[in-house]
């Protein structure tokens, strides 16, 4: 979830940046200008692409380990999964809660009571639902969920039609997309399982990889911020997001494009393990001063939480997860 990055909670004051036309009036531009309004408009789209990316490894790496299960066992156990999903999810996100709402209690901060019910319940991707700034970065948690409240179930009944709905299930969301935004986080995330069950997505994205399309992506997902005047091309750019997206993860995962270094590197994989608490813990340090009494906390002071988070709350808990979910497994004998 380090695709909800900090710089995506300064993203509003990066945007405040003078359109082309009025950099390039008069015809004297000074080229350090030009770079810097190049550069911001670059760094505003960067937060959006890391979340889109986490939509996508999600339904992915869920996805891979449906099939996994159902390849070892013969059958997927909808109960196991929700154990493993539950004890993965919940309790440090019950942590956080309580905390910011005992903060708020205690007059630390500020935070509509109403905010920690729709958070709790995974509804802070509707619209206004959650008018608090320490709860509002849910929203992408809430499409995840939203979404592993079905997928499991249509897994199972699908069965080897399962690429097929999720091509049908892609076309019905980006036709969506042209009026509802929402729509494609949950086609994001379906890109993911459909490259995990279709040799034939694997195949269709490993196209437009081999002609050097990885950069190719990543120029196009960054190119929003240049087209604010051009809606019909903006709304074509968010329209092919998933595709997009999912050519850039994956054609770096195969080993292809500028961005197969920082994938695999040694910090990458360790913030990764504890990407979850971070990203929960991480809202408290970027918050405006004002939602504060006293004024608002260092940047760095995420960091002892959400290690404490990680270490204390996340990993004692999935152990927990998997340890049920082998006893439900162990009483549904395979075929």
């Amino acid at each position: 979830m380090l695709g909800h990055t900090l710089l995506f909670h300064y993203a509003d004051e990066l945007q405040r940046v003078a359109p082309f036309r009025d950099v390039l009036k008069g015809g004297q531009t000074a080229v350090g200008d030009l770079v810097f309004n190049i550069a911001i408009r670059i760094a505003t789209r960067l937060p959006e692409i890391g979340v889109n990316i986490f939509f996508v490894i999600s339904g992915y790496l869920i996805t891979s380990l449906l099939l996994e299960e159902e390849r070892t066992r013969g059958v997927v156990s909808i109960k196991a999964f929700y154990v493993r999903r539950m004890f993965r999810i919940l309790p440090a996100f019950w942590v956080y809660l309580l905390t910011i709402f005992a903060l708020r209690t205690a007059g630390v901060l500020e935070a509509p009571a109403g905010a920690f019910v729709r958070s709790a319940f995974f509804m802070c991707n509707i619209p206004d639902a959650c008018d608090a700034w320490f709860l509002a970065h849910t929203w992408s948690l809430s499409f995840e969920e939203q979404f592993y409240l079905v997928w499991p179930f249509a897994f199972v009944a699908l069965g080897a039609r399962r690429g097929h709905g999720l091509v049908a299930l892609l076309l019905a969301l980006t036709l969506a997309s042209f009026w509802f935004r929402a729509a494609t986080s949950f086609a994001l995330i379906a890109c993911g399982a459909l490259y995990a069950v279709s040799a034939r997505a694997r195949a269709w994205v490993a196209v437009p990889v081999a002609w050097h399309g990885v950069p190719v992506a990543a120029l196009l997902l960054v190119a929003a911020p240049f087209f604010a005047s051009a809606p019909a091309i903006l709304m074509a750019l968010d329209v092919a997001r998933p595709v997009l997206t999912s050519i850039l993860f994956f054609g770096s995962l195969a080993g292809v494009g500028p961005f197969v270094s920082a994938l695999n590197s040694t910090l990458a994989a360790r913030l990764g393990l504890a990407s979850y608490s971070i990203y929960l813990w991480q809202q408290i340090s970027t918050g405006d001063p004002k939602l504060f009494h006293g004024g608002a906390p260092p940047i760095v002071i995420f960091v002892a939480p959400a290690l404490a988070s990680y270490f204390l709350i996340e990993k004692p808990f999935i152990r927990i997860g998997h340890r049920l979910s082998a006893r439900i497994l162990a009483r549904t004998p395979p075929r």
